[in-house]
């Protein structure tokens, strides 16, 4: 299989991910090994490879290599762009259908946070979501959805809190709630910002 050879090694996905992520932008070498975190040697080798493929172009300007994805390839362009853009957005994807089969009655805000919204996050990461509500919600009814998807292979965690805990855990600074107003993506409800 064609796919097989292009992305059957960590390096040459992190590459092809970074490049397919970024399609109109044109990396060095190393501008790629520090997005890619890879040592600028190995990108070097996979990205002659690569280029070898038809998967990514490489331009000379002067003594500079800059480096794309290929888009004119039609794998490149049917295939491998939407396989890592579905894996990009794949954590949106779930947290807005749960966020749509809860009972929003009572919630202030649905956030994730976590490896889902970080650069790193892959199809076997976990995706965490905090909820956020003013009275007591149907803790049973969420469990129930994010069960659904975890019998299909997707781990998701969730924690809720009363927003007056929530306040109280961050004027606390506890550790936890800190990390989650560095670092989140509200999918529903009120912005971290508008509730502190």
């Amino acid at each position: 299989m064609l796919l097989d050879t292009i992305i059957d090694s960590k390096n040459k996905i992190a590459i092809v991910r970074e490049l397919s992520n970024h399609e109109n932008w044109e990396y060095t070498i190393s501008e790629l090994a520090k997005e890619t975190r890879i040592h600028r040697v190995r990108v070097s080798g996979t990205i002659k490879y690569l280029a070898d493929m038809g998967v990514i172009k490489i331009k000379t300007k002067g003594k500079i290599k800059l480096i794309s994805i290929n888009k004119e390839n039609y794998l490149v362009k049917n295939i491998i762009i939407n396989l890592f853009e579905k894996e990009k957005n794949l954590a949106f994807e779930i947290a807005d259908d749960i966020v749509r089969n809860m009972n929003k009655e009572r919630i202030i805000s649905v956030i994730l946070f976590g490896s889902a919204i970080k650069k790193d996050f892959r199809f076997n990461s976990d995706i965490d979501l905090m909820i956020l509500y003013d009275k007591k919600i149907n803790n049973k009814r969420i469990e129930r959805i994010i069960e659904e998807y975890n019998k299909k292979g997707l781990l998701i965690s969730y924690d809720s809190l009363d927003i007056k805990e929530f306040k109280k855990f961050l004027k606390e600074k506890e550790p936890s709630i800190v990390t989650l107003i560095k670092d989140n993506k509200v999918v529903y409800g009120k912005k971290i910002l508008e509730l502190i």
